[in-house]
């Protein structure tokens, strides 16, 4: 991602991006010449041990963890203006994979999404930021009379108008790590979602008015008017174990006991395109191994014999589900 994001700093304009291409530059700068991906930029990051290139080395606790968040969210807004900036290549590219994919898990199923029974589907489970499979399944599913997209009655991925909350009968798109597209604002007392459906969105709109506002915070500094919902597998780590006062918080909990609920019913797991790498491995084996009614686990990967031999010698209870499909998404 790092390559992507020096890409997309040339191309921003600092006339009209003067914020925005800041974000981005501060991100590639701390990346500097590692080979970090995004991810391990902000577990170091959140950690302190960036304090001295971000200038926190000699604050008082409550100024370091202020200057590292503002830091985390630099990187969260660079990461989604670059996702955003390649949404108009990946729509002239097509569906193409999406499609078939929703033909699998929807089968039969006509151009109108509340004709579907509820009951009895598969669920999809994602770490993806990108909203590709949102924009083939509203190319496939035209009649959505007007629900939100996220909401219980479509995807039902938790964001609705009363906050967080799920369809437990119904089926789930669930995004792990949160999305583009998805915003969370910061209310005294609560925190308030919201969403931008990709359909709805200016693909060539990506400039400070997507993340910023022109208002101030007390401190007379230019403040972001509305977050991306966007965590990392670090954070996701410790908000799933304790309290804190992320914004995305209690986004990210729910989201990870829907997806451990639908995990330990589920009787057939397909795992498409995932590595089992990084610090996600050991909480996806650990949901896996809850799937106790689980009767078939199918990795698919080109290198899904490899990483099938590496989870049958870690978690011996997985050993005689596993299958391996040795091809590509």
């Amino acid at each position: 991602m790092r390559a992507d994001l020096e890409s997309y700093l040339q191309s921003i304009d600092p006339l009209r991006s003067p914020r925005l291409k800041a974000a981005v530059g501060d991100t590639v700068a701390l990346l500097g010449g590692s080979v970090d991906t995004i991810d391990a930029l902000v577990q170091k990051l959140n950690s302190g041990q960036l304090d001295q290139e971000i200038g926190a080395q000699n604050l008082d606790l409550f100024s370091r963890n202020r200057v590292r968040r503002e830091r985390v969210t630099k990187a969260t807004i660079a990461i989604s203006a670059a996702f955003f900036s390649k949404e108009r290549r990946a729509q002239e590219l097509g569906f193409g994979r999406y499609r078939n994919f929703l033909y699998q898990i929807f089968p039969g199923a006509d151009s109108n999404w509340l004709s579907i029974p509820k009951t009895g589907v598969s669920h999809v489970l994602t770490f993806n930021y990108d909203q590709i499979f949102e924009k083939a399944f509203l190319d496939r599913f035209h009649d959505l009379h007007g629900f939100s997209l996220y909401g219980q009655r479509v995807l039902n991925s938790g964001l609705n108008l009363n906050g967080i909350s799920f369809e437990t009968e119904a089926f789930s798109f669930l995004k792990l790590h949160g999305s583009v597209g998805m915003w969370v604002t910061d209310f005294p007392g609560d925190p308030i979602y919201s969403q931008d459906e990709p359909h709805n969105r200016d693909d060539t709109a990506v400039d400070d008015g997507l993340f910023f506002s022109n208002r101030s915070s007390q401190s007379g500094r230019s403040c972001s008017q509305r977050e991306p919902l966007l965590f990392f597998p670090s954070e996701r780590q410790f908000i799933t174990s304790k309290e804190s006062g992320f914004l995305f918080h209690r986004y990210g909990r729910e989201v990870w006991n829907r997806a451990r609920e639908i995990i330990s019913t589920a009787r057939e797991i397909h795992v498409i395109g995932y590595s089992f790498g990084g610090i996600d491995r050991g909480p996806v084996l650990d949901l896996l191994s809850e799937a106790q009614n689980c009767e078939r686990l199918v990795i698919q990967s080109p290198d899904a014999d490899d990483i099938s031999s590496r989870i049958k010698f870690e978690r011996v209870n997985l050993r005689n589900l596993i299958e391996p499909a040795p091809f590509c998404f």
